[in-house]
């Protein structure tokens, strides 16, 4: 059984997320009925355990605990609560806990609210006898941003430690915020004391970011994002949006060939600034204008390098993939024209960063290499 502390995020054990295990779950069918994502702001220590009085059966496990768990409903606008047994609930996600200086008149956020975001329902429809599927994403429980307007130590009314033994009895945070928040329900601001553990700090945007956000915007900027033991990410911004009170720059990645979207944490700004995004290109022409044979444009450059080429399939489909730790090998095939002879083709092996497998191209079927900028 888990050991839920206060600030984790829990699901009822019917929810059909289990985010380490199967993050990319789509919800067929009746999704108003997908439970919400709760945070744990109370546990209660059954010591004793209890029994029910008329039939004799156990309510309480001996030793069990009992969650008190909150989510925001959308339908009043407001935060609710309710108790669940530990054996009700499935672990989500860990409390990662809020960093308390400076937090009165801070903005925050309800600590499902990334999660919330990402339900995604899949919808099936006919049109002309052909059928296709959509998905969408599910806000049933998105909670606003909100903002800290006073800070207080918790009022514990029922006893916290047993009288003989000291033990715990409950586990309670020790601070409450009052959170302020639009309620576009009942067309007016609501405001409601909650355990700080259920809520996450909003970062602050100050001018200096903001002309930061603007210029990367305009200029489109190109950012070369790395982190140890993955594959790294070359980001063009082309736009920005909000999302649960925080920027994020949306563009294209010239890795994976496909729009990108990025958060932008005002503490560690992308600052590694690519220009140019390409360095060289084929086809390209010699001093006497003639074209250059792409093998020899492929060994003047390192086999370390980020290439970004353009490759018709063996069915036509043209496609733009990145390859890296390349190398030129032949393989043989059977000669069309000639079943008992073999014919060698030239094909690029690479490592694929679309596929994030091994791949092999024929060299043949290569229309265009830009060689990207990146060390």
């Amino acid at each position: 059984m888990e050991n839920f502390e206060l600030g984790d995020i829990v699901a009822f054990s019917s929810h059909p997320y289990h985010f380490e295990n199967n993050p990319e779950t789509i919800i067929a069918g009746e999704s108003n009925l997908t439970p919400p994502f709760m945070v744990i702001g109370e546990i209660l220590l059954h010591r004793k355990g209890s029994y029910d009085t008329k039939d004799g059966s156990e309510i309480f496990k001996k030793g069990s605990k009992s969650c008190k768990c909150y989510w925001y409903n959308h339908d009043t606008q407001q935060f609710e609560e309710s108790w669940f047994l530990e054996s009700q609930l499935k672990l989500i996600q860990k409390n990662e806990g809020i960093n308390k200086e400076e937090l009165l008149y801070s903005n925050v956020i309800f600590k499902t609210a990334g999660l919330e975001v990402g339900k995604k329902k899949s919808a099936r429809s006919t049109k002309n006898g052909l059928s296709s599927s959509t998905e969408t994403n599910i806000n049933s429980f998105v909670a606003p941003v909100m903002q800290v307007i006073q800070i207080k130590k918790a009022e514990i009314k029922d006893p916290k430690y047993h009288e003989e033994t000291g033990k715990s009895l409950r586990e309670v945070d020790k601070v409450q915020l009052k959170c302020k928040w639009y309620n576009p329900k009942a067309q007016k601001y609501s405001e409601k004391f909650i355990p700080i553990n259920l809520v996450q700090r909003v970062p602050s945007y100050k001018k200096a970011i903001l002309e930061f956000i603007k210029d990367s915007v305009e200029n489109k900027s190109t950012y070369l994002i790395t982190e140890e033991n993955k594959n790294p990410i070359l980001f063009q911004v082309r736009s920005i949006f909000i999302l649960n009170g925080r920027y994020h720059f949306k563009g294209y990645d010239f890795i994976k060939n496909s729009s990108y979207s990025a958060p932008i944490d005002p503490e560690n700004l992308l600052s590694e600034v690519v220009d140019p995004v390409i360095t060289e290109s084929w086809p390209d022409f010699n001093k006497s204008n003639e074209l250059i044979h792409l093998n020899d444009f492929l060994k003047t450059n390192n086999s370390n390098s980020y290439l970004q080429i353009q490759y018709e399939s063996y069915h036509g489909e043209v496609s733009f993939r990145t390859i890296s730790k390349w190398k030129i090998e032949d393989f043989s095939y059977p000669d069309p024209d000639d079943l008992e002879k073999s014919i060698f083709v030239s094909h690029l092996v690479a490592f694929c960063h679309l596929r994030d497998a091994g791949r092999r191209f024929r060299l043949d079927k290569v229309r265009k290499v830009n060689v990207l900028n990146i060390p």
